[in-house]
């Protein structure tokens, strides 16, 4: 599932996550895909983290964090191991204890989508 707008984008609306996630549960039940809730993983790091910044100014493209966040939340949907101690960190870029936050968030989220759905 994708991440929802954020500002400055102009669909962007706090509840369009709400929406884009029941969007894809159906559709994935309908068709039984596999759902990976990146767009979830997004929600709760911005709650999480208020200050960091998961997209980039257009509100609609991830940022570097954003795209990091959506790989540990891809590998523990697909492979269903926690990414939690992943020495991957996006050639350094990311430090590593930001990297280990993030990779919770994606096994939190990972964890609590699959207990629901």
């Amino acid at each position: 599932m994708t991440h929802a707008y954020v500002k400055p984008h102009r669909q962007f609306k706090p509840e369009n996550i709400v929406a884009t996630e029941a969007m894809y549960v159906d559709v994935g039940n309908e068709i039984g895909a596999l759902v990976i809730p990146v767009g979830l993983a997004f929600e709760e790091a911005y709650r999480r983290f208020p200050d960091l910044k998961f997209h980039n100014r257009d509100g609609t493209h991830p940022s570097l964090l954003g795209t990091y966040l959506a790989a540990c939340t891809t590998f523990a949907t697909l492979y269903g191991r926690s990414p939690v101690g992943n020495a991957y960190r996006a050639e350094g870029l990311i430090e590593e204890g930001l990297a280990t936050q993030l990779q919770q968030v994606a096994q939190d989220v990972v964890t609590q989508f699959f207990q629901r759905n």
